[in-house]
C-alpha cells in the first residue's frame, strides 16, 4: 500500500533548469501538520487560542491540548481529497504534457489500473476540497470538522450537494465495491486518514470535538494560512521526480526561513490613559495632543472594563473617533491578549485617509511594536497609494508561481 502512495503527487513542476519537480501527497499533508502546530505555538495570541479552545464542545480537561491536535489534525488531512483519480488525473499548472504524462506513466507502473480511463463526467461541485470533506463526513468526522476541509480553498459545500450517484466515481474510478480499483483507491484513503487520526493523537473520530460556527471560520483562517505557507516552494521547495523522500530538516528549515521574513507579533503594554493621547498622536503645530472630555470618558470606561466585548463610541464629526478608537485599540489588545488589528472603513478615499494616521499612530508605538511591523492598506487601487508603496518590505520574500506518528516516514 505504501508503495502505490508514494506515486500520489500534491504538486508538479519545472524548476528554473526546466528539470522536473513534484511534491508527493505525503509530504504536503505532513509539512502542513507541523506547520499548524507550529502556527499553534508561535503565531496565534494567546486570546485568539482561547477562543478558539472555548469554541470546541467537548468535557475534556486538557482542552488546550485537544484544540492543538484538532489544528494538526486539519493540516495532515486538508488534501486527502488529493488521493482520488478526480486530482491524481489534473493537469499541471502550465498543462506541461510531458510532465503530465510521466506522473501519469508512474501511477499505472505502481499497480492504478486504467487510470488513464477514467473522465470526469460531471465536474459540478467536484473538486479535491469537496471530496475531502466528503471522505472525512463518510468516516464519521463531524460536519462542523468536515466543512473546514472543503472549504479551504474557498466556499464550503453544502453536504446535500455531495450525495450525488456519480460523485463518489471521481474518487474510486467507479461504484463496483468488489473490484480491485475500488479497493485500491479505498484502502489508500483508509491509510492517509488513520495515520493522520494517529500521527495527530486521536485514536478514534468520536474524540474530534464540535466546533462553534465563529471556531470553524477561526480555524479555516488557520488552515488556510498554514497551506500557503507550505505552498510556497522558497520555504518548502519542490523535490526531483526522481525522489520520494524529503529532507529530514525540510520542516524546521522552511520554518525558520517563514519566521525570519515576517514581522514580529504585537505584544501590548499597559496603556497610561493619563499620556497615552500626548504620546501617540503629534499635532504638525508641536503643541501637546490634549484630548477631548468624549475621547478621555471613552478610554476611561474601556480602562475600568474588566471582559469587554464590543465598544461603540458615537459622536459627531471632529470629536477625535479616530483616535479614539486607535487607543482602545491598544487597550482591548492588551485586556483580550490580542496581537493585531483591523481598521475597516466605507470607502478607498475614507481608508486612504485614515491610511495615513494609522501609520503614524504605529510609529509612535515605540515600545510594543517591533520596527518591523506589518501594515497593509487593502482595497483595490492600493497599489496607487503612494504612502503605501513607501513602506519598507519585508525581507526574501518569493510567492510561489503554483500557489494555486512520529511513525511518519518521508519516504
Amino acid at each position: 500500500m505504501q508503495d502505490k502512495l508514494r506515486y500520489l503527487w500534491a504538486k508538479k513542476n519545472r524548476d528554473n533548469d526546466n528539470n522536473f519537480i513534484w511534491l508527493p501527497l505525503l509530504i504536503h499533508l505532513n509539512d502542513t501538520k507541523e506547520t499548524m502546530a507550529f502556527l499553534w505555538e508561535h503565531f496565534l495570541s494567546q486570546g485568539v487560542r482561547d477562543y478558539l479552545i472555548n469554541s470546541m464542545d467537548t468535557d475534556v480537561s486538557e482542552k488546550e491540548i485537544l484544540a492543538k491536535k484538532l489544528a494538526m489534525f486539519l493540516g495532515t488531512v486538508h488534501d486527502i481529497g488529493k488521493a482520488s483519480p478526480y486530482f491524481q488525473l489534473k493537469h499541471s499548472f502550465k498543462n506541461d504534457k510531458e510532465l503530465d504524462e510521466i506522473i501519469l506513466e508512474n501511477l499505472r507502473s505502481s499497480g492504478f489500473k486504467d487510470l488513464d480511463k477514467f473522465f470526469v463526467t460531471d465536474s459540478k461541485n467536484i473538486s479535491h476540497q469537496s471530496i475531502g470533506q466528503f471522505m472525512l463526513f463518510k468516516r464519521g468526522v463531524n460536519i462542523t470538522v468536515a466543512d473546514i476541509v472543503g472549504a479551504h480553498h474557498g466556499r464550503g459545500v453544502e453536504t446535500d450537494e455531495l450525495y450525488d450517484e456519480s460523485f463518489e466515481n471521481h474518487f474510486y474510478q467507479n461504484n463496483d465495491k468488489t473490484g480491485d480499483i475500488y479497493k485500491t483507491w479505498l484502502s489508500l484513503q483508509d491509510y492517509i486518514f488513520s495515520w493522520a487520526l494517529k500521527t495527530c493523537g486521536f485514536s478514534s473520530t468520536k474524540e474530534i470535538p464540535i466546533l462553534s460556527q465563529p471556531g470553524q471560520v477561526i480555524f479555516s483562517a488557520l488552515l488556510i494560512m498554514a497551506d500557503w505557507i507550505t505552498s510556497n516552494e522558497s520555504y518548502f521547495p519542490l523535490i526531483s521526480l526522481e525522489k520520494s523522500c524529503a529532507d529530514n530538516d525540510r520542516i524546521e528549515k522552511g520554518l525558520i526561513k517563514w519566521k525570519s521574513d515576517r514581522t514580529e507579533l504585537w505584544d501590548p503594554l499597559e496603556v497610561n490613559i493619563d499620556k497615552v493621547y500626548e504620546e501617540r498622536f503629534k499635532l504638525k503645530s508641536g503643541e501637546k495632543f490634549i484630548p477631548r472630555d468624549a475621547q478621555k470618558r471613552i478610554t476611561e470606561i474601556i480602562d475600568r472594563a474588566e471582559n469587554p466585548g464590543i465598544i461603540i463610541f458615537e459622536a459627531p464629526m471632529g470629536i477625535g473617533k479616530t483616535e479614539a478608537a486607535l487607543v482602545a485599540v491598544e487597550q482591548l489588545a492588551k485586556k483580550t491578549d490580542r496581537s493585531g488589528m483591523f481598521f475597516g472603513l466605507p470607502t478607498q478615499a475614507t481608508s486612504n485617509g485614515i491610511f495615513s494616521r494609522v501609520n503614524d499612530w504605529l510609529e509612535n508605538l515605540k515600545d510594543d511594536v517591533s520596527n518591523r511591523r506589518s501594515l497593509r492598506l487593502l482595497h483595490g487601487k492600493a497599489v496607487l497609494n503612494e504612502e503605501f508603496l513607501n513602506l519598507p518590505k519585508s525581507r526574501n520574500i518569493h510567492d510561489s508561481e503554483n500557489s494555486n506518528e512520529k511513525e511518519y516516514s518521508n519516504c
